[in-house]
């Protein structure tokens, strides 16, 4: 949020200046020009900028605590019968949602995977919001991702530790909070053909 209109300590491309102005006005806030004080009405608007800022990232917190939950009962109850069901039974041993700080936005799955590899990371996952940025982006151990100008992060994401990769999945965020369908086998449909192909290293071999 801070890149989309802040570049560095100087000033911003035009582009993105006019991009500023443009949602001032769509927000009412472009009154604030006709200030005589500028630097006033700059400093004011700051400040308010500050207290909303910090009102959402506590409303953020909670609904992403909301989504973990409400993802992590989805996938104990019926996404893990969902699988066994295909895989074969005791093939999802469990389903657990322990991980602190960037990781703890991540639901891990507990399988059967000779393959697994272990860097920190459980063999199979669902990842969402900050801790799904963070897989597909910061964190060199995940080599086969989505490209950052189609990710979404309105979405789940999936991951395979074997096959260092990140995948997004079709399930909003949004529909995690309406409930999941028990019936909706959408993420089953996506993790079972993520599971069934070859694993390769990082290197790809």
């Amino acid at each position: 949020m801070h890149r989309k209109f802040v570049k560095g300590r100087g000033p911003m491309e035009d582009q993105d200046v006019l991009g500023f102005v443009v949602a001032m006005c769509e927000t009412g806030q472009a009154k604030r020009y006709q200030e005589r004080r500028q630097d006033v009405a700059a400093e004011q608007f700051a400040n308010e900028l500050a207290d909303q800022a910090k009102e959402r990232f506590g409303e953020g917190r909670d609904l992403l605590q909301r989504v973990k939950a409400r993802l992590k009962s989805y996938c104990a109850h019926h996404l893990l019968r969902q699988l066994n069901a295909t895989l074969g039974d005791g093939f999802v041993r469990g389903v657990s949602a322990g991980y602190k700080g960037i990781y703890q936005w991540t639901i891990n799955f507990e399988i059967d995977d000779s393959l697994s590899v272990d860097f920190g990371e459980a063999s199979f996952q669902l990842k969402f919001g900050p801790s799904a940025w963070f897989a597909n982006g910061p964190d060199p151990n995940w080599t086969l991702t989505v490209d950052p100008d189609v990710a979404d992060y309105t979405r789940v994401f999936l991951t395979r530790a074997s096959r260092h990769e990140v995948r997004q999945s079709t399930v909003s965020l949004q529909e995690v909070l309406d409930g999941l369908s028990p019936d909706d086998r959408r993420l089953h449909d996506e993790i079972v053909q993520m599971l069934r192909e070859p694993t390769t290293g990082p290197s790809g071999i």
